[in-house]
């Protein structure tokens, strides 16, 4: 019940911030959430810039990814689609990449479930245009690529080979 309550206070926090400030990434919002529930950004962000079209689609965190910010994968026959973000990567980047992140996730789930598009990387007109439509509504900047090169670098595994006996 705790986590029902934490999220019902979390989307109400979310709401009533919303009204005032018509940017989803103004820097007052690192002061009044700053490790907001990605779940209830997820309900919201449907409900303002999909129509709710995104309902069967899943958002969770990956403890894992750590090459990219954000997926979205397309799995099985049903049509199911699943957000996966880094948390290692967003987890200590400021509010504004995550929402940023989970935006460009959702235009890809979006195209999927109601274009069919499977084109993972596709980053064309049609992308460009809910990105454009998003940022325009709620001045962000979503783009096309993430620029958190030095986190990525960070996190990358090297594999060391054996030069003499082992």
């Amino acid at each position: 019940m705790a986590g029902n309550d934490r999220n019902s206070a979390s989307t109400s926090s979310f709401r009533s911030h919303e009204e005032q400030s018509d940017s989803l990434v103004d820097p007052s919002w690192e002061l009044i959430d700053p490790t907001p529930d990605v779940h209830a950004m997820f309900l919201q962000f449907n409900d303002r810039f999909f129509d709710g079209a995104l309902a069967g689609c899943e958002v969770r965190w990956s403890p894992r990814m750590t090459t990219c910010a954000g997926l979205c994968c397309y799995e099985g026959r049903g049509g199911l689609c699943s957000i996966r973000l880094s948390q290692p990567l967003l987890s200590l980047r400021p509010r504004k990449d995550l929402v940023e992140t989970l935006l460009h996730e959702m235009i890809h789930a979006f195209l999927f479930v109601k274009e069919r598009n499977r084109d993972h990387d596709g980053h064309g007109p049609h992308f460009q245009s809910h990105m454009h439509r998003i940022n325009h509504i709620a001045r962000t900047n979503i783009t096309i690529y993430h620029s958190f090169h030095a986190e990525v670098a960070n996190f990358k595994q090297h594999w060391w080979r054996c030069q003499g006996a082992c």
